[in-house]
Parts: structure tokens; C-alpha cells; sequence
């Protein structure tokens, strides 16, 4: 009895305590304000995945022809300067095609599959890099993703000036009213949906080079490659709400 009480007298107090606090929120003078940011960042490495296939009927040697074609298709890559670090194989397959018949069904010829996946820290070497790679024998590009090594720091930056930019509206807010704001009273940040599919040839970031300084790297038409980089959008969304005074 005892303890059930002292549950009920906690839960209770509980209650009282999120009313007491819900209670203060709503008679507080409070100003909310929204604050955005964005920068321009210019890729500096690209993430790229290729695939070899090999059909044949025999089985071992399908197998011994494919893995000849991967270890071309690495040495291409490695003279293009990327490190064996940043080389591994995305994916292996080995399977069966066989044809229905009345008779039932008849082998026709094994299929061996094997991908890699590997990043390239310079871009210009892009087009040279591809050309080598579909000439040593790659059958299909998968994926080619462009990406920022700084993103971490830039993302910073960008929710350091959404929180600028959220203050500035609050202070102006306020001063048409005069009134001033006092500290922050809570603080929410919106994070960005920034995504690409795997296994699917996508280039994000791939846009006109838009209207803004660029938050790193160079002029995005600043090259005599045909690969245009374009420019990362990195933003940042936060939500504040001020004490008026």
C-alpha cells in the first residue's frame, strides 16, 4: 500500500512539474524565428563503381577470364594514381543460364559478374581514367558520385550562420515591436535529406554553376576537362525561440 502510494504521489508531482513547465512556456514572452544557410561547395574526389562480366560454357575457365579481366581492370586504376586503399571489390556473382525445353532443361553458359568500387582524389583524371577502364574490358559503370572530404566543416559553417541569420531576424523582430531579445530559450535544427541511391548511375551535385561564392575549391568551370563538377549544395535549417524583453 505504502509503495503504491508513493508511486501515485510521484507520478503526481510529475504531472505537476510538465503542467508547472508547459504553463511557464505559454505565459513566457517568447519570439520564434527560423534561420537558413546555405553554401556552394565544389567536389574534390569522385566515388565510381564498375563491373565486369564474363559469359562462357566452361565453367573454370569463365572464372580464370574474369578474374584476368579484374586484375587488368585494377592495374588501370592504380596508374591512375589511386591508392590500393581506396580500391575494393563491390561485388562478386557466379550463376547458370540455362534454356527450358520439352526435353527439359539444357546448360547453356555460366555468367561471372565482379564489381569495384573505388574513389578518385583527382578529378581531373576523370575522363583519361574512364576511357582506360572501358578499354581494359569494363562493361558497365554503376555509379559515379561526386563528394566534398570537407563536408563535416562545411555543414559547421552553414548551421553557424543559420543560427546568425535566425538571430538577426529575432533582433529585428523585436526592434519593430521595441523590445529586445534576451537569451535563447530552445533551439531546433532541421537536417538536410542529402542521398543518393547506390547502384544507380547518379551525379548529384551536377547543377549550373549558380549565383554565390563557393565554399571551397575552385571556379567550378575552371577546367579544360569535359567532367563539370558543378557545385554541392550544403544547407542548414534551424528553428529558435528568444526570450522578449
Amino acid at each position: 500500500m505504502h509503495s503504491k502510494t508513493i508511486v501515485l504521489i510521484g507520478a503526481m508531482c510529475l504531472a505537476g512539474n510538465i503542467g508547472a513547465q508547459q504553463c511557464c512556456e505559454e505565459t513566457r514572452p517568447l519570439v520564434t524565428v527560423y534561420g537558413t544557410a546555405e553554401l556552394k561547395v565544389v567536389p574534390d574526389v569522385v566515388d565510381i563503381s564498375v563491373s565486369v562480366e564474363i559469359r562462357g560454357k566452361d565453367l573454370a575457365a569463365t572464372i580464370e577470364q574474369q578474374t584476368n579481366r579484374v586484375t587488368e581492370t585494377i592495374a588501370v586504376i592504380r596508374k591512375a594514381g589511386v591508392d590500393a586503399k581506396d580500391i575494393q571489390t563491390d561485388f562478386a556473382n557466379v550463376s547458370p543460364v540455362y534454356t527450358n525445353s520439352k526435353n527439359g532443361r539444357t546448360l547453356d553458359y555460366f555468367i561471372a559478374k565482379k564489381g569495384i568500387a573505388f574513389t578518385l582524389k583527382d578529378t581531373a583524371k576523370f575522363d583519361a581514367l574512364m576511357a582506360a577502364l572501358i578499354q581494359s574490358g569494363v562493361d558497365r559503370v554503376r555509379s559515379v558520385s561526386f563528394r566534398a572530404t570537407d563536408i563535416r566543416k562545411y555543414r559547421d559553417q552553414a548551421r553557424e550562420m543559420a543560427v546568425a541569420a535566425a538571430r538577426e531576424k529575432a533582433v529585428a523582430f523585436a526592434a519593430k515591436l521595441d523590445q529586445k531579445i534576451g537569451k535563447a530559450f530552445s533551439i531546433d535544427e532541421d537536417e538536410p535529406l542529402l542521398s543518393s541511391g547506390p547502384g544507380v548511375q547518379v551525379f548529384p551535385g551536377l547543377m549550373a554553376n549558380s549565383v554565390g561564392a563557393a565554399g571551397g575549391g575552385e571556379s567550378a568551370g575552371a577546367t579544360d576537362s569535359s567532367l563539370v563538377l558543378g557545385q554541392i549544395p550544403v544547407e542548414a535549417r534551424v528553428k529558435v525561440r528568444f526570450e522578449l524583453q
